[in-house]
């Protein structure tokens, strides 16, 4: 079930369950702000929501997952960093696909007008 929504799972409700599997932090979807979807070069589709909360990232405990890596089970931290950052670290740091995220955030925040300066990010 890892990522996919399930039969009696809206894509919000997935999203914060995947969330907390993943970060070890639960969120309160109340206002969530749609962010769309994208699908990755994969073909993974992903859909997201921004959501305000209040993070440390020295706290972060996410759940191991368990790999084939040339024959042999390896098992790692589903995520090995959080960190705050700003909006040319976070672009480069995106997965391509979901770069796009960021802008929408600026646009659903501020506007079109405001969304390619990035205004709530780093000068």
């Amino acid at each position: 079930m890892k990522g996919e929504i399930g039969e009696h799972e809206d894509a919000l409700a997935c999203a914060v369950r995947e969330f907390r599997e993943e970060t070890g932090w639960t969120i309160d979807p109340a206002g969530a702000i749609p962010l769309g979807e994208v699908r990755q070069k994969a073909g993974k589709q992903v859909i997201a929501w921004a959501v305000e909360a209040d993070l440390d990232p020295s706290a972060l405990q996410s759940e191991p997952v368990t790999i084939d890596v040339r024959g042999r089970s390896m098992t790692f931290p589903e995520i090995d960093e959080v960190r705050w950052c700003g909006r040319s670290d976070a672009v480069r740091l995106l997965n391509p696909a979901q770069a796009v995220y960021y802008e929408r955030l600026n646009e659903a925040l501020d506007g079109p007008r405001n969304s390619r300066r990035g205004v709530r990010s780093e000068p």
